[in-house]
């Protein structure tokens, strides 16, 4: 992928830490980024985003819904290292209480879709 989206956001969060993974391209919502720096903050650890914005043929590659909030920019998975993925999303909950916040096996998703939503994968 290009360098192009080497460009550092905030303390500890870079744009090409959220582009999609098939194409390159970097849609990112502002809110979404600065949660999940106060996360990050409120964690003391490294926060990974396993999927941040996916295009259209990204998303239904990996088989995400027509709708989601990853197409739109607002959403990712996330990892925290030295937490359990249980541990990473009752974090989330302080800072996405008001967004949506998915309970995975392998990762949490959290979003900022304006209303709150809670599932487990």
């Amino acid at each position: 992928m290009s360098a192009i989206n080497d460009i550092q956001l905030t303390t500890n969060f870079r744009l090409r830490e959220f582009q999609c993974r098939h194409c390159g391209t970097a849609k990112l919502d502002r809110d979404l980024l600065e949660r999940l720096q106060a996360l990050r903050t409120y964690l003391r650890a490294p926060v990974t985003i396993t999927s941040g914005y996916r295009c259209p043929e990204h998303n239904a590659a990996v088989g995400g819904s027509p709708g989601s909030q990853h197409v739109e920019g607002t959403a990712a998975d996330i990892r925290a290292e030295g937490y359990t993925h249980a541990q990473v999303a009752d974090a989330a909950e302080l800072f996405f209480h008001d967004g949506g916040l998915g309970r995975y096996s392998g990762h949490t998703h959290v979003d900022v879709r304006g209303h709150r939503a809670r599932w487990e994968g």
